[in-house]
This record gives C-alpha cells, sequence and structure tokens, in this order.
C-alpha cells in the first residue's frame, strides 16, 4: 500500500503538466509568475543548473562564475542557485539538456514532497490519512504556483524531515539526541543547498512553535534541557561542517 500511494504522487505529477512530458527539451515552465516564455526565473533556473553541470566537469567552482559579470564575476549561492539538485542532476543535464533536467526535477519536486510529507504523517497518523496529508502538501496552490516558477522554492522535500526532527528533539524526546542532532544538521544543511528562503521560513516557524510549546511545560524545562542541549548541539555541529564553507 505504501508503494501504491507514492505512485499515485508520481503520476499525478506527470499529469498535472501535461501535455509537456517530464523530460521535454524544448519547453521551459511559464507560470504566471514567469514572465511568460524564454525569460523569467524558468530560465534562470536551467541557466543554474547548466552551470552546475559545466563547472564540476571543467574544474569550476559551482558557487562562483565569471561568465556573469564579466571579468570580475560573481558568487551564485545568494542568487536562488540550487547547487545540490545542480549537483544531482548533472548526469541528466549533460545527456538530455538543462531544460529537461529541469523539467524533470519540476515533477519530482512535486512528487517527492507529497511522498516525504506522507512518509513523516505516517509515523503519526494512519496511512489513508498520511496519504491525504501528502496530496494536500504535494500538490498544493502553493506548490503548484511556484514549480512553474521557481524550482528552488517548490522543492520541499527536506522540510517534512526537518520539522519531523525538530518534533522528535522538542516534543517527543524518544530516540537518542545525538542521532536526531546530526539528522536535522544534515537535512538542513542540505536544504540550505536548495534553498536559504525556504531554511529561514521553516526556522521561524518551528522557532514559534518550538518556544510556545516551552512555554506550555515552563515547570518541566529543568528536566528536558540536557536532552535539548545534546540534540541542538548535534544539529549546530554536523550543520557547520557540513555548510560552514
Amino acid at each position: 500500500p505504501q508503494l501504491l500511494y507514492i505512485m499515485v504522487y508520481v503520476v499525478l505529477a506527470v499529469l498535472v503538466f501535461a501535455p509537456v512530458g517530464p523530460w521535454s527539451s524544448s519547453s521551459v515552465p511559464t507560470g504566471a509568475l514567469s514572465g511568460g516564455p524564454g525569460v523569467g526565473d524558468p530560465t534562470l533556473m536551467a541557466w543554474f543548473l547548466a552551470w552546475s553541470a559545466y563547472a564540476i566537469t571543467h574544474g569550476h567552482n559551482i558557487f562562483f562564475t565569471n561568465y556573469v559579470y564579466a571579468p570580475h564575476g560573481t558568487s551564485l549561492f545568494p542568487y536562488t542557485s540550487i547547487p545540490l539538485l545542480g549537483t544531482i542532476m548533472t548526469p541528466f543535464t549533460l545527456k538530455l539538456g538543462p531544460v529537461a533536467a529541469l523539467n524533470i526535477l519540476i515533477r519530482l519536486a512535486v512528487a517527492g514532497s507529497a511522498t516525504s510529507m506522507f512518509l513523516v504523517l505516517s509515523s503519526w497518523c494512519r496511512r489513508p490519512y498520511a496519504f491525504m496529508g501528502g496530496l494536500l502538501f504535494g500538490f498544493s496552490p502553493y506548490l503548484m504556483t511556484q514549480s512553474e516558477n521557481h524550482l528552488n522554492l517548490a522543492f520541499l522535500v527536506l522540510l517534512p524531515p526537518i520539522a519531523w526532527c525538530v518534533g522528535e528533539i522538542v516534543v517527543v524526546r524518544r530516540r537518542s539526541p545525538w542521532a536526531l542532532g546530526v539528522a536535522l544538521g544534515v537535512f538542513t544543511a542540505l536544504q540550505i543547498y536548495v534553498s536559504l528562503e525556504m531554511i529561514a521560513l521553516i526556522g521561524l516557524v518551528m522557532g514559534l512553535g518550538s518556544v510556545g510549546y516551552l512555554i506550555t511545560i515552563r515547570s518541566h524545562i529543568g528536566e528536558h534541557f540536557k536532552y535539548w542541549a545534546r540534540g541542538v548541539g548535534a544539529a549546530t555541529v554536523t550543520l557547520v561542517v557540513l555548510a560552514g564553507y
């Protein structure tokens, strides 16, 4: 049943962008915010994918380029350059081209985000309800809009496990805080290499939620402080190691 639910997400992610195929090399998304065919952020996302593949195969820094603002160049990291996705998709970009790689990633963003939320919710409720939660998350109006315009804001695969780790550390407290902290640090570091904006948003939401929870159990904070310190400490060290550069 679990695999069947995931396959439904995949099929829907392909159908929702029909008639354009998931590996089309001749059509870029043209959402309401993109500015029209051939311009705007979808074209920029395709360029970032092309640059990652070129930089990796030619020994260049994927975070910096002289091909923009020549001859001095510029850092690409603040410009939503999705280096993690560009690195993962390098074989496809080299074989099929950056436009096809972008189209593949758009479908993966939708189906992957739905699947990620489904797997997280499966640990909290029954699978049919978790499936509906994944469906509402992966095919929400927000994600449908962003998938046609901003891949960095549509690839939400890492956000549900980040939220799960925070919940396990702050509220549940049944697993090893060291393991949870490392997992949280890894997921957060990977998300940084996809989108800094989403890290800021989920940090704000999770931070406010955690503060609200701590206020409700303020008389028991001392009992759990060591557990939280270990989890947060492990997450911080892992994050610095993986994303400090």
